[in-house]
């Protein structure tokens, strides 16, 4: 077992595998921390307004502790990656069981870890009381399909909402569509396209 900075034990397999990714990270990105010594000795939820993969390599190197992610299960599970990332402590999460992985992220911040939630997430459309629930109305009371797209190629976002009219009409330049996002609402005055696409 090795310790971090504030004294905390972690496996050698965490730490020798996090210590050739950063070797790795830093082939490619030059990254200069600052301020490092403020960070509070004990546990921490850390919320940044924006992250990617890229931005949370970046995290780890700049940060002398492990950082806990907290991840959409989809990528959790996927067959390559899972190994390392519950090596390295990810958090999954679903829109349906979210309590539970704000319970497990609680456990590893009341042990004195820090813990990274995206605020963003994946939107999901079905669940209201869930994770990340996204609604859309338009003016006239049309009927909308909403629909996350991974590859929505509206650039420089690559992911996007998709809301398609399923029943009635949009007037190009008179109706408004209204979204609904966590956090914030968000409103357009409809083109002359049957279908919008979101960044997110």
């Amino acid at each position: 077992m090795a310790s971090d900075p504030t004294g905390m034990s972690f496996p050698a397999t965490e730490r020798v595998l996090r210590s050739l990714g950063l070797l790795l990270v830093r082939l490619i990105y030059r990254v200069t921390a600052f301020g490092t010594e403020r960070l509070p000795r004990g546990g921490f939820l850390l919320l940044p307004n924006h992250i990617t993969w890229v931005d949370a390599l970046i995290l780890l190197v700049a940060c002398p502790r492990p950082i806990r992610f907290v991840i959409d299960q989809e990528y959790y599970r996927n067959r390559f990656l899972h190994p390392i990332l519950r090596t390295v402590g990810c958090i999954p999460i679903t829109a349906r069981r979210a309590k539970d992985a704000m319970r497990l992220a609680s456990e590893k911040i009341r042990d004195g870890e820090i813990v990274c939630l995206d605020k963003r997430g994946r939107p999901q459309f079905n669940d209201p009381k869930g994770w990340n629930y996204v609604t859309a109305e338009a003016s006239n009371g049309a009927v909308l399909e909403l629909r996350y797209e991974q590859k929505g190629n509206i650039r420089p976002w690559d992911k996007t909402i998709l809301i398609r009219v399923q029943r009635g009409f949009l007037r190009e330049g008179v109706e408004q569509l209204v979204v609904e996002l966590p956090g914030c609402a968000c409103r357009w005055i409809c083109g002359h396209r049957p279908e919008t696409s979101v960044p997110c």
